[in-house]
């Protein structure tokens, strides 16, 4: 019967960890691409006012315009760097995909629950890792 639960328990959190993943993966994904085309599109924006002879519109303002275009594309540029929206994502996208895969193996009523637990473990710190920029643990000095 312990096996039973045990079983219940892991397939249990790997659906939750799932639901939790598809939802963090679409939402930094709309961020981080929300706010790369935003710039792009308001930095765009900006050169347009400034060339486009034909809108009908005094050059102070026009360039006050311009300037307030490409502060915000600057503004959001920076926000999405700095915020990581882009490792986030990613890092979520591989969170999803062992999580997909972990799903699937369970599928399995003879998987080893010990190595499924194992896997879990190392997806939780490649993704923490990613997210902080690393490719792996750091080397601890160890008590000899």
């Amino acid at each position: 019967m312990a096996d039973a639960d045990e079983r219940y328990e892991v397939v249990n959190y790997v659906a939750t960890q799932l639901r939790s993943e598809n939802r963090w993966t679409k939402l930094w994904s709309l961020l981080h691409h929300g706010f790369v085309f935003g710039a792009a599109t308001l930095s765009g924006g900006a050169a347009l006012v400034l060339q486009l002879k034909s809108i009908d519109v005094q050059p102070p303002v026009r360039s006050d315009v311009a300037t307030v275009l490409a502060a915000a594309s600057s503004l959001i540029g920076i926000i999405s760097v700095s915020g990581g929206f882009a490792t986030k994502w990613r890092a979520n996208r591989m969170t999803k995909g062992t999580l997909e895969q972990v799903q699937i193996d369970l599928m399995d009523p003879a998987c080893d629950l010990a190595d499924i637990r194992k896997r879990l473990k190392e997806m939780k710190q490649v993704h923490h890792l990613a997210i902080v920029g690393e490719s792996s643990p750091q080397e601890r000095p160890t008590n000899s």
